[in-house]
C-alpha cells in the first residue's frame, strides 16, 4: 500500500491511541474532518497542520510523507549517542566521569522538562504540580541508579 498523507494520518493517530473524535477535539476541527483526511478526501490547512503535528509529536514533513519516522529516530538517537557509550547491548548506559556529572545531566533533564510548553499527559495539559513530580521521579530514578552502580564498583 502507497504511503500518503491520510495513511500517516491515521497510523499516527492510532499509535497515540486517539480515537477520530479525541484527535478532533485536541486539534480543534470536526470529527469528519479529520474521516475526509485519512481518506484522502481532504488536506489541511497549515494551522490544521501544525496542531496535528504537535499533538501527534512528528513533524509536517513526515505526515507530509516527505521524511521518514525512521530518519527522525536515527536524529534522536545520533543526539543521544553523544552521551552514550557505544555497546553491543541494546540499552547502552550513559557514562560518566562521577556522580557529579551524572546529577548535573539528570538535572538539565529536568529542567528542560519543566521549561517545556505545551507538555501533555493522555491528551490533557501537565499541570505544573505533576509536572514537578515527573521531575522528582527522574532525579530519584537517577540518583537510584547513581547508587546501585556505586554497590557495583
Amino acid at each position: 500500500m502507497a504511503v500518503n498523507f491520510g495513511v500517516q494520518l491515521r497510523h499516527m493517530r492510532k499509535m497515540r491511541r486517539y480515537t477520530q473524535k479525541q484527535l478532533a477535539q485536541l486539534v480543534g476541527v470536526p470529527v469528519s474532518c479529520i474521516t475526509a483526511m485519512e481518506n484522502n478526501k481532504r488536506k489541511p490547512d497549515a494551522y490544521t497542520l501544525a496542531k496535528l503535528s504537535q499533538v501527534l509529536e512528528v513533524s509536517a514533513d513526515y505526515l507530509l510523507c516527505v521524511e521518514s519516522y525512521k530518519d527522525k529516530k536515527k536524529e534522536k538517537t545520533k543526539e543521544k549517542n553523544e552521551l552514550t557509550v557505544k555497546s553491543p547491548e541494546k540499552n547502552a548506559l550513559p557514562v560518566f566521569g562521577n556522580s557529579a556529572e551524572a546529577l548535573d545531566v539528570i538535572n538539565s533533564i529536568t529542567n528542560a522538562l519543566q521549561e517545556q510548553a505545551g507538555l501533555m499527559y493522555n491528551g490533557e495539559p501537565i499541570g505544573e504540580e505533576d509536572l514537578q513530580k515527573v521531575a522528582d521521579a527522574i532525579r530519584i530514578a537517577g540518583e537510584i541508579a547513581l547508587r546501585q552502580c556505586k554497590r557495583k564498583e
